[in-house]
């Protein structure tokens, strides 16, 4: 669903504007550690998540998980 890197730190992706995106990452430590996705920028507009974007690093034995974040372009055919 990621077309490509937009920068060498490959932290900014060209997203395909036809499917939905799922970016996956883990947080090691620390385990009570929470997170939460948000748009920023010109654009934002364009974009919306599918599904929460927050959420606990761990499960309930303080195991790290996966995480995903979903998001699609608001109007793929513009």
């Amino acid at each position: 669903t990621i077309l490509g890197y937009l920068d060498d730190a490959e932290t900014r992706v060209h997203l395909n504007p036809s499917k939905t995106a799922e970016l996956r990452f883990t947080i090691q430590s620390p385990a009570t550690a929470t997170w939460r996705a948000q748009l920023v920028g010109a654009d934002i507009n364009a974009f919306e998540f599918v599904d929460a974007h927050s959420g606990n690093a761990c499960d309930a034995e303080g195991n790290p998980k996966e995480q995903v974040i979903k998001i699609k372009v608001a109007e793929p055919e513009t």
